[in-house]
């Protein structure tokens, strides 16, 4: 039997939407290589920068994961070493291969007897992405120094000539790579752009593979809360990963202004969260009588709640494709990165371009617009969400066969 090692295995995700990711990339590569066995590096084994990292209560003792912090000089060292440039590929490859430290032992443990590597490259490649950086140092190294077929799969690439460490690093790892999939056309460009010539192709989210049926309805009180709150008719609110203007009991925030603006075409309003750092929505719900649901949902719950919404207004890309494939209509924010304005050009049939969540002010009115234009084309604009996710669900199956070609 062959064996598929998926390097970034998310499901160990604080995220709706990595944990989804993950569950859909193993589901798709194992219904299309039904042959072959799937094993996985986690995603937080990957982006593990320390041999010793406390944390209590969520947050990290030794504060940031920053190499220069003094605390962490005197009680810690890296995890294993990781290369900062390109030029470090090929000495730091003979440090792992050797497996002389126990941090390095493990990870080529996982190397070892495999047939294909692939990156779930989930968590864009921006910047100086830690996680990132590793990911692609190791399939350089599976493929230059074992001989290990290597796959970049199922992520978004943002290279700007900001912190231009990425582009060199992709030109020395793509080009060595047996397939080349991002999820959204925005990346795509930028791979064009940053790695001319490279054989890359478009392929949609693998969350895209997953029909409505996945969605599942909450069981007991948590069901009976939704059904009593959602009598009326409502819509759901998610955050970006960009900042917004908010501070608790401060009545003139932004944000507040936007969801009461929209409160009066849709008298309820679901907020929904599930990363640490968007449960401040808990004191927005209590702002403007919303219901809050929580990390306490599934991801397959949220999406059975998507499915009842009139629209989803969020900056969350996979809330975003999760609402898509319920037939829920989609008012969209920006991110951090491209994903999400790739992501409204992909699905361009059925969703418009993103707005700005740092200036929801100036976006308020084009945003109300957008709201009432979807109310307005009702069914319609539903039958076209659910066609365009049925589009790209048929794609998703590529991520498998670019792996089967060459197994």
């Amino acid at each position: 039997m062959k064996k598929i090692l998926i390097i970034n295995d998310t499901a160990d995700h604080s995220n709706w939407g990595s944990q989804a990711c993950a569950g859909a990339l193993r589901t798709i590569l194992g219904d299309v290589n039904s042959d072959a066995s799937i094993t996985i590096l986690s995603n937080t084994m990957l982006n593990k920068r320390y041999a010793f990292d406390p944390k209590f209560m969520g947050v990290r003792v030794c504060g940031a994961a920053d190499p220069a912090n003094p605390i962490r000089r005197v009680i810690s060292k890296q995890c294993v070493p990781v290369p900062l440039v390109v030029d470090q590929f090929d000495e730091i490859a003979t440090k792992w291969m050797a497996a002389d430290t126990k941090g390095t032992a493990e990870y080529m443990e996982k190397l070892k007897d495999i047939d294909a590597i692939v990156f779930n490259a989930e968590g864009s490649t921006y910047r100086i992405n830690y996680g990132s950086m590793k990911a692609l140092f190791i399939l350089w190294m599976a493929k230059v120094k074992l001989g290990i077929p290597a796959y970049f799969l199922n992520g978004s690439v943002t290279m700007t000539c900001v912190d231009p460490i990425f582009p060199a690093m992709l030109n020395t790892t793509f080009k060595v790579l047996d397939g080349i999939a991002v999820r959204e056309p925005f990346s795509l460009r930028n791979v064009q752009e940053f790695v001319p010539g490279v054989a890359a192709e478009m392929v949609p989210d693998s969350v895209f593979y997953f029909a409505p049926t996945v969605a599942e309805e909450p069981k007991g009180e948590k069901n009976q809360r939704i059904k009593e709150y959602c009598k009326k008719p409502f819509f759901c609110f998610s955050l970006s990963m960009l900042p917004v203007d908010y501070t608790a009991g401060r009545k003139e925030s932004a944000l507040l202004e936007v969801l009461l603006e929209l409160k009066k075409i849709v008298p309820n309003i679901v907020l929904i969260a599930r990363d640490p750092e968007d449960q401040f929505l808990k004191s927005v719900a209590a702002d403007t009588g919303a219901m809050f649901l929580g990390p306490d949902y599934s991801y397959a719950e949220i999406m059975y709640v998507l499915g009842k919404a009139q629209f989803l207004l969020s900056g969350r890309y996979h809330h975003l494709i999760m609402a898509t494939i319920m037939g829920c209509p989609s008012v969209a924010m920006r991110s951090t990165s491209h994903k999400v304005d790739g992501l409204a050009e992909l699905l361009s049939s059925c969703m418009s371009a993103p707005h700005d969540p740092t200036a929801l002010r100036q976006a308020k009115e084009a945003m109300v617009k957008d709201a009432k234009r979807i109310l307005d084309e009702g069914d319609e604009l539903r039958r076209k969400c659910t066609e365009a996710a049925a589009v790209c669900r048929e794609k998703t199956v590529r991520l498998g066969e670019i792996v089967k070609n060459n197994l």
